[in-house]
């Protein structure tokens, strides 16, 4: 996906008028859309020439050259490995930011086909707000296409009725979660697992069984991922452990404290001996669909009263194919 060229980052943009870098990031290619790269296609019924290039291709530029100019005297890496190892280093901060930020947008618009369905692009005006909301509704009897069984992709549709109850709920849930970002961000439909043991790969992605699989929608914001979720526990479980070791040392320097301090490590040992069995099977969340919730991708096309017709085109661009071929993936 991320390939290295002997190139220089072009000095057109306003952003990049610095000494040449090395260009290890490039734009990722979308094979879904091939000629995204040309700043000269459109996505008919869902982005104009040039909304797609500021939701897409200016954006993954402006990335890319933060990353190539971070990481200029260092070892190139993988996003992938950034992701997975620079989520805890000080140090290494802006260069994660950057890789997530990369690496989220590219997961929302490699998900993207034409809507087979009669989208418009459309600026909508303060009055049409409320029959747009209303369309998010699970209960309106809103007429919509674009579902998992019309594409055959019957593991998704399976799932996603198991976890949210119906394809209407589910849609509702997702685009009023995206619309409920008010700056940068995502929404996310994740796989939601276990691993069977702490010492497996913590690059994996794979699940125990697909049939253990839960489907959840979240949002992040900004430089969030959903990827990382079994750090978060490791370090809970690090400091969980940290704390008794501090309260033995105190209980042992104070006799007058020895009650108190063996009662208040009985509640400690039961929240970490819970912290202990998830990282013994532990959570991991694998990506199967995001969708952008920044201005930057859908302000230009759709207007500042827009964001609802925007979600309601995305839905209808949505490859189910895609989504159900990562699901199939990770359960492999």
């Amino acid at each position: 996906m991320f390939k290295k060229v002997s190139s220089s980052i072009p000095r057109s943009a306003s952003y990049l008028q610095k000494p040449l870098v090395r260009s290890y990031y490039t734009i990722p290619t979308l094979s879904n859309l091939p000629n995204s790269a040309s700043n000269d296609t459109d996505v008919p019924g869902l982005f104009s020439k040039e909304g797609l290039k500021k939701a897409w291709n200016d954006r993954a530029l402006y990335y890319c050259s933060k990353l190539n100019e971070l990481t200029a005297k260092t070892e190139s890496r993988s996003l992938d490995h950034i992701i997975s190892n620079y989520a805890t280093v000080p140090s290494k901060k802006n260069i994660y930011d950057y890789a997530v930020l990369l690496d989220n947008l590219f997961m929302a618009y490699s998900n993207i086909k034409i809507p087979t369905t009669n989208t418009t692009i459309v600026k909508p005006s303060s009055q049409d707000l409320i029959t747009l909301k209303h369309h998010f509704n699970s209960n309106s009897g809103a007429l919509f296409g674009n579902e998992p069984l019309e594409f055959n992709c019957e593991a998704i549709d399976r799932l996603l009725k198991r976890s949210f109850g119906s394809i209407i709920e589910f849609r509702t849930l997702l685009l009023s979660s995206n619309l409920s970002v008010t700056g940068d961000g995502f929404t996310w439909l994740v796989a939601k697992s276990l691993v069977l043991t702490e010492s497996q790969d913590t690059d994996a992605s794979s699940f125990s069984n697909i049939n253990d699989v839960e489907l959840f929608v979240i949002n992040t914001y900004n430089a969030g991922t959903p990827i990382n979720n079994h750090i978060r526990l490791g370090n809970y479980n690090s400091i969980m452990k940290k704390l008794k070791e501090q309260q033995k040392q105190d209980a042992s320097t104070d006799e007058y404290n020895t009650d108190f301090t063996t009662s208040i490590l009985t509640l400690q040992e039961a929240k970490e001996k819970e912290v202990f069995n998830h990282s013994q099977k532990d959570y991991r969340y694998v990506p199967l669909l995001a969708i952008d919730a920044s201005p930057k991708s859908w302000l230009h096309d759709y207007g500042v009263f827009g964001k609802s017709k925007y979600l309601n085109n995305v839905w209808e661009s949505i490859d189910w194919n895609k989504v159900e071929e990562r699901l199939l993936r990770a359960g492999n």
